[in-house]
């Protein structure tokens, strides 16, 4: 059986059968990159320098790019070539996407991913008529939450190409002198209107 989210994140299984056992497991393997920046990179890096670790165990999730329970160098390095493009898939396994039972408490020190988690529920014996299952979203890679839940939203697309104008002061300078310029560039601002596909906990869907 299958059953595909709505716009809110909602789902629904219709026609059950009763006195049997069933997993719910939820997927999405696409859009790699959606929510993955170089501002990831440095919060990664961050973390792994303990200059300013994770405070929330689904930070660990994201960083985890090779599902080994541990965030490491190999973590850094995997998301510096995806940003580059020399890579294009996740290793061991790891999907775009990972999905985490709502009510699943996590350890409140150490390394959270030292324990399984779930990522599926289960119900034994099914026979009731109304159940329902939460599960909070992990965009992979996305360490400060940044990823769009659904293709509903939009967001603006950046490239590297394009020339920037910077203004700067007048100044006097012999050659070959080292000079320091304090420049502002261009700001742009655009006005959009979002609606949050479900839940916002600690940056990330639920």
């Amino acid at each position: 059986m299958y059953s595909t989210t709505n716009v809110n994140g909602g789902f629904l299984v219709e026609e059950v059968p009763f006195g049997h056992d069933y997993t719910l497991v939820p997927e999405k393997k696409d859009d790699l990159m959606n929510g993955i920046s170089t501002i990831d990179l440095i919060r990664l890096s961050k973390h792994i320098l303990g200059v300013q670790p994770f405070t929330s165990p689904y930070q660990w999730i994201a960083g985890d790019l090779d599902k080994s329970g541990t965030i490491s160098t190999l973590d850094l390095i995997k998301l510096r070539k995806l940003i580059l493009n020399k890579d294009t898939d996740l290793p061991n396994g790891n999907t775009s996407w990972r999905f985490i039972d709502a009510e699943y408490k996590f350890p409140e020190s150490g390394n959270p991913l030292e324990a399984p988690f779930p990522e599926a529920k289960n119900f034994n014996n099914f026979r009731l008529k109304d159940v329902k299952a939460n599960f909070i979203a992990v965009k992979v890679g996305d360490i400060n939450g940044s990823a769009i839940a659904n293709q509903l939203m939009s967001s603006e697309t950046r490239t590297t190409g394009g020339d920037m104008v910077i203004r700067a002061k007048d100044q006097q300078f012999a050659a070959g002198e080292t000079i320091t310029v304090d420049f502002i560039p261009p700001i742009y601002t655009r006005s959009m209107d979002i609606n949050l596909p479900s839940t916002l906990t600690n940056g990330y869907w639920s």
